[in-house]
């Protein structure tokens, strides 16, 4: 049997060699980068949070436990050696970045509950969350997978994408989502439920500040800044200053649609082309491992900038010492 995730197929396709220092060498950065860090974290919170909404308990107490469980000071103090290794390597403003991860979790995931989070607790009754599977997705292929989280609401079942991005993507991106056809075929298969549809959750991750206050002693109201209702009415009592109406609810517009943006679509993709698709690549992956004299192609692009194992492709590409470069950045 070939166990092929949806993340090895999407390396696979983006970058061969990619794949073969992912999931051949098995090799990661010994830099965390804070973006992925904050969304491991946001996404732990929400697998708490639904979860403890699973079992019938209140929002503000399963909110209240979830930020707990996922801002522990066991991670906190995983933060703080991995802003130590970054800034023994180097890398001081990454240092700086993940040391604030911590106090920007905890502002997104208020704000969070505020706008989304407490709402869900009505409209939603919880099905599945984090619910692991295997799918025999053609004969000898299994395909691994983990559903963040399946709700009913009285218009259908609804499977969820949790996203954290410092982009929010297009609706065509969406439309064209490969993962979420295939975990419509899983649910549908293993659980027996038919999808109304997939409700897209998107968190921007870009820090919340505080907002400044002017030489007038007056709040900045700039509609460029990136804040929320719970730091602006905090700064207005820090400030002793009157409430803007009207930035408040540019505010609590901008949470809903750019900060917190949902979307919710309908499965209307042609499985039969996109489900080949997806089989061929991983035929494609079995043929490559069986292949003792593989060797993976390097596909340079623009993504190679946004790529973890960027230093090593750079040492390989340019003759240098890739050996040394594994050992120095790599474990």
């Amino acid at each position: 049997m070939l166990r092929v995730s949806y993340s090895a197929v999407q390396d696979w396709r983006a970058c061969q060699q990619r794949y073969a220092y992912r999931h051949i060498d098995k090799i990661q950065p010994k830099i965390r980068q804070a973006a992925p860090e904050l969304g491991t974290i946001i996404h732990a919170y929400f697998e708490h949070y639904y979860a403890a909404l699973y079992l019938n308990r209140d929002s503000k107490t399963s909110h209240r436990s979830a930020v707990e469980a996922v801002l522990s000071k066991k991670m906190r103090a995983e933060i703080q050696a991995m802003a130590a290794l970054a800034d023994g390597l180097g890398s001081e403003d990454e240092a700086k970045t993940l040391l604030r991860i911590p106090i920007t979790a905890k502002r997104l995931l208020t704000a969070y509950h505020r706008v989304r989070g407490a709402h869900d607790a009505g409209e939603h009754k919880v099905l599945l969350v984090e619910q692991s599977f295997e799918l025999e997705f053609a004969p000898g292929i299994i395909l691994p997978g983990k559903i963040d989280l399946l709700t009913e609401t009285s218009h259908g079942i609804w499977l969820w994408e949790h996203k954290t991005t410092g982009n929010i993507p297009s609706q065509k991106h969406r439309f064209r989502d490969l993962q979420t056809l295939i975990y419509k075929v899983a649910i549908e298969e293993l659980y027996g439920h038919e999808l109304a549809g997939v409700i897209w959750n998107y968190v921007h991750t870009r820090p919340p500040q505080m907002p400044r206050v002017l030489q007038n002693g007056t709040l900045s109201t700039a509609k460029n800044q990136t804040t929320t209702v719970d730091l602006y009415r905090r700064a207005v009592k820090k400030a002793d200053c009157e409430t803007s109406e009207a930035f408040l609810r540019q505010l609590e517009r901008k949470e809903r649609e750019q900060m917190f943006p949902r979307h919710t679509l309908p499965l209307a993709q042609a499985e039969e082309v996109l489900l080949r698709d997806y089989a061929t690549s991983v035929q494609e992956i079995g043929q490559a491992r069986r292949n003792k004299d593989f060797v993976p192609v390097r596909n340079v692009s623009q993504q190679c900038d946004w790529c973890p194992y960027l230093k090593l492709c750079q040492a390989a590409v340019l003759g240098g010492d890739t050996a040394q470069i594994q050992r120095l950045h790599f474990q």
